[in-house]
């Protein structure tokens, strides 16, 4: 008990003369051991299709990419071959991250990964932490899903901005499949559809059992869109596009991936009560968010300097030193009692043995007589 509870003590002191010199190598360190510790906790996945530099090494960041051999991997994160499945390996550009969404959505659902929670984002959009993950136990007591993106779009609706900038007809189609083979979902749909607030981005991080049920609804809504439109290949897709608009339109070939955003705002909106969804607005490249866009500010790394080394070692010694003295001290101090109280039984064990003998008794017998007076003969 009193080794553990000094183990404890030792733990908590360098830990306060980590966050005095902020030595950062120490703290990757202590990071590290805490991820392997917590690797079925949280996995957020990475979503790219080139290299890119703005991560660090944290084991619950995981690329997901088609080749992964283009990538440099410079922080030897785990890299996940999307192994695109039929429904969309001749249609990933128009779904584009959705494609890498649906890979994890099968994984998880097949039991070939778990962890308790999910995230993902995209090689140059983060969340605003990259070492230092929030307490998500902590944030989950009071929220249901995290997003990296929220738009109030004032006086427009979520339908009218995708009318603006993509094909309405599409924006309705999506809706009439809802209403025909996912009713509930149906009425939410009509209210966000006229609705200003927009969770866009397709960032999120939420519960395993959550994410199963995001998947769900999202491919069974895309897919039997696909089937209206007789969509398999990219090239019908391109012909859509082309038909429409008159001439081809590179931007518009991700009809799905659009579609995607307006999508996952119904379901946060019917599947999460909205007073329960955490915004954390993202980081894009090398921009730092803003202190008051969230609680958690990404901040960039200082480099770690040859004095900040010295001094926590002086430190460490110092505090290990006067630890080290505390447990001889104690240990010594434990042996002395040790030994005085083995003398105190053989003691008593020694006079025990005396009270009941025959020797003992005579001796008392002769100093009776010897006390008695002489007259007493």
């Amino acid at each position: 008990m009193a080794k553990s509870i000094i183990i404890e003590l030792l733990l908590l002191i360098i830990s306060l003369s980590i966050q005095k010199t902020k030595c950062n190598i120490f703290k990757k360190i202590l990071n590290i051991f805490k991820a392997k510790k917590e690797e079925n906790f949280l996995n957020i996945f990475i979503a790219t299709h080139k290299d890119f530099q703005n991560y660090r090494y944290n084991p619950v960041y995981k690329i997901i990419a088609n080749d992964p051999s283009q990538l440099k991997n410079k922080y030897n994160l785990e890299v996940i071959y999307c192994d695109l499945h039929n429904e969309i390996k001749d249609m990933d550009n128009a779904y584009a991250e959705m494609s890498r969404i649906y890979h994890i959505y099968n994984l998880y659902k097949n039991g070939k990964m778990s962890s308790k929670y999910i995230g993902f984002n995209h090689y140059r959009r983060y969340f605003p932490f990259l070492d230092n993950i929030p307490d998500l136990d902590e944030i989950f007591l009071n929220y249901d899903i995290i997003v990296g993106f929220m738009l109030d779009m004032n006086e427009k609706s979520l339908r009218d901005i995708y009318c603006y900038f993509h094909i309405c007809k599409n924006y309705d189609e999506m809706i009439n499949v809802i209403k025909d083979i996912k009713p509930e979902y149906y009425k939410t749909a009509i209210e966000v559809s006229n609705n200003n607030i927009f969770y866009g981005k397709n960032m999120f991080i939420m519960k395993k059992k959550d994410f199963i049920n995001y998947g769900k609804f999202m491919f069974d809504v895309l897919f039997e869109f696909d089937r209206r439109h007789n969509f398999k290949t990219m090239d019908d897709i391109y012909n859509y596009v082309t038909n429409y608009y008159g001439k081809p339109n590179e931007i518009q070939k991700r009809i799905q991936g659009y579609l995607s955003e307006r999508l996952s705002t119904i379901f946060y909106y019917h599947y999460f009560n909205n007073s329960r969804i955490k915004v954390l607005n993202f980081v894009n490249g090398n921009q730092i968010v803003p202190k008051n866009s969230s609680n958690i500010v990404y901040k960039k790394e200082n480099k770690i300097s040859l004095s900040k080394i010295i001094i926590f070692v002086i430190i460490l010694i110092f505090f290990g030193s006067i630890v080290i003295f505390i447990i001889k001290y104690f240990f010594r101090d434990f042996k002395i009692k040790k030994r005085k109280y083995k003398k105190i039984i053989y003691n008593n064990k020694k006079l025990k043995k005396w009270k009941n003998s025959k020797k003992r008794k005579m001796v008392l017998k002769l100093n009776h007589l010897n006390a008695l007076p002489n007259n007493h003969y």
